[in-house]
Parts: C-alpha cells; structure tokens; sequence
C-alpha cells in the first residue's frame, strides 16, 4: 500500500500557510518540497463542509472557491488566494457542484447548485457572474424533500442537466433540470433507487458516471443516464484498502488521470482510486492538522500561479470554526504512484 502525509504546518498567516513536506513510510521526500496551502475562512464561518471551484478559462488567476457553511446558514464566495467576496444567505446548505458553459432556458450559464436541507427543504441554484466575481440566485427554487446531499450531472450529447440526490434513509433520486419561458426553471423526478445512508456523490460528464459514497458499506458507481441500471456497482467495501467507514466526500481527476479520491472520515485519510476499469486501489494521503473531513473536491488544471497543476480542497472538521483547505494538486499526485 502507498501511504504518504503533508507535514505539519509551521506558520500560519491569516489566509495563506506554508507546508514543510516530511517523509512517510517507505517515501522519501525532498527537504525543499514546500507546497502553498490556503486556507479559506472567515469571521462568519462555523462549519464549511463542502466547496466547489468556478475556473476562470480566461484569467485561471481569478478563479474562485465557493463553499456552503450548514452551520452559519451562508454560501462564501472567496478568490483562491482565500480573499472573502461574497455571502449569501440559505438555510442549512448542504452539498455544492458547478457545472460551467451549460445551456438553459436559451442561456449558456455557469451554473452553481445546492441542495437546501431545512426551511424549505430544495435544489437553489445559482449563476456565477465571471466579471464580478459574484453569484447571482436564480428565483426558481426546486422542491427536494429529505435531501442529504448530491452532485450535478451534465449530459454533454443531449445537453441535460441533472441533480443526483443522496439521503439519509439511502432513497437516491435524479432529478432533471429544466427551463422554459413559462414554467421557468423545474425539475422533473427521473429516476430513484436505495442503498444506505449516502451524502458525497460525484459525476464524471464525459464517461456518464455517477460515483456515491454509502457511508458505512463502500463506494457505489453506476450510469448516470436515467435508464441506466441501479444501483450500479459497489466498488470497494469498507474493510478493503484500510476504508473503515463513515466515508464522506468523492471528488474525480478527469484530466491527465482518471481518479477518484474519497474521505475516509474516521480515520482523516484520503484514499484514491483508479475511476476506470476495476476501480484499482492507488494509494492515501493525509492533510497536517486536517480531520473528520466531509466535502473535497478536484480540479486538476492550471488554477493561477500558486495552483499551477489545480488543486485539491478539503474540509477541516478538526475544530470549529471549520475552514476549507486548498493543497495544490501536483503535490499530492507527486506522492502517489500514478493512476491511468
């Protein structure tokens, strides 16, 4: 088994951290090897437990991290260099995904979903307005009872956008977004299917995957078309490759390696697997000082000069307030055998 772990931080500044690697294991790792880690957080958070990144394809630079606090009922908008933007008000956010340059209702949009656990529990959805660097709610809310979290799904040869729904009670529900003049924007129920308890899911556009962590069984992978089987595949079990379970966050590599990366929440690991074929066990890593993770996410091209291979983000539920913790990719991908 590859295993490797960032050291300990040490210094802090107020948004921006420089990690000393250390080695781990059987991997030895260079004394210079400084990665920059940045923190996203911010008087007003309590818990932020799930992130998504817009890029901006013109200026990667001025690419923002947008996170959902259920705690602190708020949604912050933040520059990569941890820079607070913007706040928005939602009743107890739950998951966060984007999906950019997706049409809708006769607009090419940049589109940002979340599902709304309390008030009324719903799928609100956002567009990110590049030039301002702000979101801009849309005034259709989509009714989503009993929601847990979820992803978004974009279907590039038919050009549909879905929302994936896990559960706390293990119902999973796809639910197609649609607009028109009309009706605005609604979502049509599609398709449903049990496992167990479920909240992080990811899909991968353009193989039409939809990857879910079951909590306390393993991780799922299965069709994203609505007549797609269910409930797919279990790939890897907890007791398999160290998993010991309450596994939260998926987040996919889709560029030079096709990975899947999952939190392992008990234990404060991250464990990375082949997304093709067998779902072949790579490798884990750790986080200094980061634990009890739910959210992470990917992004794994140029993102300015401090994530010049993109980075990976993860939520810190060591201690409250919780922040969300930018490391760049190329350092963890340095530390584990590559991933086809």
């Amino acid at each position: 088994m590859s295993h490797f772990q960032f050291p300990r931080a040490y210094a802090l500044g107020c948004m921006l951290s420089i990690f000393a690697l250390q080695s781990s294991g059987d991997i030895s790792i260079a004394a210079d090897a400084l990665p920059s880690t940045v923190m996203l957080i911010n008087p007003a958070a309590i818990d932020q437990d799930d992130v998504c990144i817009w890029r901006d394809a013109d200026d990667p630079e001025r690419s923002l991290a947008i996170t959902s606090d259920k705690s602190a009922d708020q949604i912050f908008v933040y520059d990569l260099q941890g820079r607070l933007l913007q706040q928005l008000d939602v009743p107890k956010p739950g998951n966060i995904d984007i999906r950019q340059q997706v049409r809708l209702g006769g607009q090419c949009l940049d589109l940002v979903a979340v599902n709304q656990r309390e008030g009324k529990p719903c799928l609100r959805l956002f567009q990110v307005d590049g030039a301002k660097r702000q979101l801009l709610p849309l005034a259709s809310e989509i009714p989503l009872p009993g929601n847990y979290g979820g992803c978004l799904f974009h279907d590039r040869p038919t050009g549909r956008l879905y929302f994936i729904a896990t559960a706390a009670d293990g119902h999973c529900r796809q639910i197609e977004i649609r607009a028109d003049a009309q009706a605005g924007i609604t979502g049509q129920l599609v398709r449903k299917w049990h496992i167990g308890k479920c909240e992080g899911a990811a899909a991968r556009d353009e193989s039409a995957q939809v990857f879910i962590t079951e909590e306390r069984r393993g991780i799922w992978r299965l069709g994203a078309r609505p007549d797609d089987p269910t409930p797919g595949a279990l790939l890897a079990r907890v007791g398999e490759h160290g998993l010991v379970g309450d596994l939260e966050g998926v987040a996919l590599a889709s560029n030079t390696h096709k990975m899947l990366v999952v939190s392992d929440q008990s234990r404060g690991k991250f464990v990375a697997f082949e997304s093709t074929g067998g779902c072949r066990f790579v490798g884990e890593f750790s986080v200094p000082g980061v634990q009890a993770t739910d959210g992470i996410e990917i992004v794994d091209v140029p993102l300015g000069k401090h994530f010049p291979q993109g980075l990976f983000a993860c939520h810190n539920g060591a201690a409250k307030p919780c922040a969300i913790v930018l490391v760049p990719w190329g350092e963890v991908l340095a530390q584990l055998p590559r991933a086809e």
